[in-house]
């Protein structure tokens, strides 16, 4: 009967190891897999923070530019037929 206590004291000590080693790697692969996120939403971020800069220095130096360039964007999409609707008449 020893015999039988070690050998399922051994075969369970594996199963705990081998069960063991599947966590890390788990956790190891979701630790990469959220890092790269973390990483390319950092960049993205990044990319984000310069166009807003770039943005607000060209709306604070060239004003009427801009304002002009949103008049002429507002003028074309008011000159576009909505809703089946041409000339003021429906379709």
């Amino acid at each position: 009967m020893l015999d039988m206590d070690l050998s399922i004291s051994v075969y369970l000590d594996a199963v705990r190891q081998e069960h063991q080693a599947a966590v890390v790697k788990i956790t190891d692969g979701f630790e990469a897999v959220v890092g790269e996120i973390i990483g390319a939403v950092s960049s993205a971020s990044a990319k984000l923070e310069n166009s807003a800069g770039t943005l607000t220095k060209t709306a604070e130096k060239d004003p009427v530019a801009l304002g002009g360039r949103r008049r002429h964007l507002a003028a074309s999409v008011l000159q576009r037929p909505v809703g089946g609707v041409v000339d003021g008449r429906k379709k």
